[in-house]
């Protein structure tokens, strides 16, 4: 009935990349000097992060000091929406 899922590489951990690193790949992209796919072969990176990067900084207006600050999470500084749901609900349904 339950499947055993069995991961390929227990020991492989996430890359982690500078803002600059970001900042400097996605400028890179937006010259368009190489492909991206290219580009992504030359930096180490798989080609879709550097569509994400740039649309990361997209949805920021390009403002390069609020793009990429912390590990991805709560975008645009808006409060997570399932998170903000349970506490909304806790408060409204779990008074003492």
């Amino acid at each position: 009935m339950g499947k055993e899922i069995l991961k390929v590489n227990i020991d492989r951990k996430r890359q982690k990349f500078s803002k600059e690193f970001k900042l400097n790949a996605v400028r890179l992209l937006k010259a368009g000097q190489k492909p991206a796919t290219q580009l992504a072969l030359v930096l180490g990176i798989r080609r879709n992060l550097l569509y994400k990067w740039a649309e990361t900084l997209a949805a920021h207006g390009g403002d390069v000091q609020t793009a990429f600050n912390g590990p991805g999470h709560n975008k645009l500084g808006k409060p997570h929406t399932l998170f903000a749901l349970r506490t909304n609900g806790l408060n409204a349904n779990w008074r003492v």
